[in-house]
């Protein structure tokens, strides 16, 4: 959730370099720690991090067309970054 706050904030509120990289290296360490801390849970759990990488590349694909301008394919990639979170919530909950 903490991630989604500093991506809305970096792609939406502040045009400046420190929050794009701050959301690229949470991206990056989020999905490091959710598959390590998957390791040792059965091989079904993995869902959970593919729908997080899917999650991620929705951010990197909606601040890459705020940069173009393009606020139809921002808003439809809006929508969709809450119905994989939507999801992504729905399998914690079952799995873990």
């Amino acid at each position: 959730l903490m991630y989604l706050v500093v991506a809305y904030i970096s792609i939406f509120k502040m045009r400046i370099m420190m929050p794009k990289l701050l959301r690229v290296i949470m991206g990056l360490l989020l999905i490091i720690v959710v598959a390590t801390s998957l390791v040792y849970y059965p091989a079904s759990t993995w869902w959970v991090f593919v729908v997080l990488i899917l999650l991620i590349g929705n951010v990197e694909i909606t601040a890459f067309k705020h940069s173009k301008n393009d606020e139809k394919g921002v808003r439809i990639l809006n929508m969709m970054s809450l119905f994989i979170l939507v999801i992504y919530i729905v399998l914690v909950a079952v799995f873990i």
